[in-house]
């Protein structure tokens, strides 16, 4: 089962996405999609988190789909947060 939290764009969307594809390669992970919807899937040191996103407005809902158990939703969010936004 999924879980998803909401982010409020402040930019673009296609600057949103040109952003979150740079920090995700550059965490070695991989990037799919456009400035509608797309798939995330990055190694952390604690196992693989695999995510979606779709974008409506100014709003990215994201769709947590596998992480670590270690990993809670609030450190991921965290992390989003910092490197996007």
């Amino acid at each position: 089962m999924s879980r998803s939290f909401d982010i409020q764009l402040k930019r673009p969307a296609g600057e949103f996405i040109e952003k979150a594809k740079s920090a995700v390669e550059r965490a070695g992970g991989r990037f799919n999609g456009n400035e509608n919807t797309g798939d995330i899937a990055v190694k952390t040191a604690m196992g693989s988190v695999k995510a979606r996103y779709s974008i409506v407005g100014t709003t990215a809902t994201i769709y947590i789909d596998d992480k670590p158990f270690l990993v809670t939703m609030g450190m991921i969010k965290s992390a989003l947060g910092k490197y996007l936004v």
